[in-house]
C-alpha cells in the first residue's frame, strides 16, 4: 500500500511540473506576439513626430509643419486624388499637380504655385571656374568669357572653398555649393559685395575683401531672396 502511495505522489508532482512548463511556454509565445505587434505598420500607431519619411510606415509620409526641414507628423498617403490643376512647389524642389498628388508622392508642400521661376526657361546655367573667376554663367545667352591669362595651381572656386554648381533664379544664374542639405535650416544667405548665394550653415563662408555701395543680390534684383534647401543643395528662393 505504501508503494502505491509513493507512486501516486510522484505522478502528481510530474503532472504539476508539466502544467507549469506549459504555462511558461504559452506566456513566452504571448510576449513574443506582443513584441511583434509593437512594430510600426500601416494600421498601427505612428511616431508622435518625424523629420523624414523613413520614420513612418510605407503607407504614410512625414508631413512637415510649416517650413521644409521642420518637425512633422506621419500621415497616410492618399490612394486617389482629384484631377484638378492647382500646382504646388514641394519640399523636394519639384512641381506637383496639386497638394494631394504631392502627399501621394510623400512630399510636403513648400508653397502654392510652380517651383520654376519665370525667366529661366531660356537660360542655361553653368559654372565658370578658372584661375581668374568663380561664378555662375548663362552659357546660352552670354558671350564666351575671355581666356584667363593668370597662371595658378588652384582654381578660384577651390581657393574660396566652394565645390560649385549653378542654377537659375528669376532669369539670373547663381552659384551654389554642392554640399547636400536636409532642410531650410541647414542654409543661410550670403549677400555682400562679392557674392549673392545660399550657403551651407556648417561650412565657413568665403571671405569678401571688396567695398561697394550695393550688395550683390540687390544688384541682381534679388534683394528679397531667401535661403532654402532645394533639390538637395542650398539655393536662394523668391517668396
Amino acid at each position: 500500500m505504501r508503494h502505491w502511495s509513493l507512486l501516486l505522489s510522484v505522478l502528481v508532482l510530474a503532472l504539476a511540473a508539466c502544467g507549469s512548463r506549459t504555462r511558461a511556454v504559452g506566456g513566452d509565445a504571448r510576449a513574443s506576439d506582443a513584441r511583434a505587434s509593437d512594430a510600426p505598420g500601416a494600421d498601427g500607431p505612428q511616431p508622435a513626430g518625424c523629420t523624414n519619411n523613413t520614420q513612418c510606415a510605407s503607407t504614410h509620409y512625414c508631413k512637415l509643419d510649416g517650413a521644409c526641414g521642420a518637425q512633422g507628423r506621419c500621415e497616410a498617403r492618399p490612394i486617389t486624388c482629384p484631377s484638378i490643376a492647382a500646382p504646388v512647389c514641394g519640399c523636394d524642389g519639384k512641381t506637383h499637380g496639386n497638394a494631394c498628388t504631392a502627399a501621394g508622392a510623400g512630399v510636403s508642400v513648400r508653397r502654392d504655385g510652380r517651383c520654376e521661376v519665370a525667366g529661366c526657361d531660356a537660360v542655361k546655367c553653368g559654372v565658370l571656374d578658372d584661375c581668374c573667376t568663380c561664378s555662375a554663367l548663362d552659357f546660352l545667352n552670354s558671350k564666351a568669357p575671355p581666356p584667363c591669362p593668370a597662371p595658378c595651381f588652384q582654381t578660384v572656386c577651390a581657393a574660396r572653398g566652394i565645390k560649385p554648381t549653378a542654377y537659375c533664379l528669376a532669369g539670373k544664374c547663381l552659384l551654389a555649393d554642392s554640399k547636400p542639405c536636409r532642410g531650410d535650416d541647414d542654409c543661410f544667405a550670403i549677400d555682400d559685395c562679392c557674392t549673392c548665394m545660399a550657403w551651407p550653415r556648417d561650412l565657413k563662408p568665403p571671405l569678401c575683401d571688396l567695398t561697394c555701395a550695393q550688395s550683390s543680390c540687390s544688384a541682381l534684383g534679388l534683394s528679397g531672396a531667401k535661403p532654402a534647401c532645394i533639390e538637395g543643395s542650398c539655393r536662394l528662393s523668391l517668396p
